[in-house]
């Protein structure tokens, strides 16, 4: 090999080594790590994988089935949306997916109220699972408010 061209990889392989270690951002402010640590608490609990949930049949059971998936993917969503807002430098571009986060938890909690009307959760279970994300939507509105330019 060349030396000229042995030189140059030896160049880009150290330009490139330094990228890796440039600092990380700091990470996300005591407000975004409040409404990220409620959000997650929220998916632990599945109100589809608790006792609020009976056995059902038939049309029941594949209704249950289709909210419950439903359910678990909003609930990652607010997740995955704080997530990728954090990981934004611009503010409009933060904002953007905190508000698409805010949708996903106030689609967790009408998902919620409609598995109560259909009868497949109960009082109870419809109440746990609401208030934390009622909390989310609430920090999610006011963070998202800060943002606005």
């Amino acid at each position: 090999m060349a030396p000229q061209l042995k030189a140059r990889l030896i160049e880009l392989e150290l330009a490139e080594s330094e990228n890796y270690r440039q600092p990380r951002p700091p990470l996300p402010g005591p407000a975004l790590a409040a409404i990220h640590a409620c959000s997650a608490g929220r998916l632990a609990w599945n109100p589809c994988a608790h006792n609020g949930l009976g056995p059902f049949r038939g049309d029941q059971l594949v209704a249950k089935a289709c909210l419950c998936d439903q359910l678990t993917r909003a609930s990652i969503s607010i997740v995955l949306n704080l997530a990728e807002g954090a990981g934004k430098h611009s503010k409009a571009d933060k904002r953007r997916y905190y508000l698409s986060a805010r949708g996903s938890a106030t689609e967790s909690a009408a998902l919620l109220d409609v598995l109560l009307r259909l009868g497949l959760l109960d009082e109870t279970g419809h109440t746990t699972g609401k208030e934390p994300l009622v909390r989310v939507v609430s920090m999610l509105i006011k963070l998202a408010q800060s943002l606005k330019e």
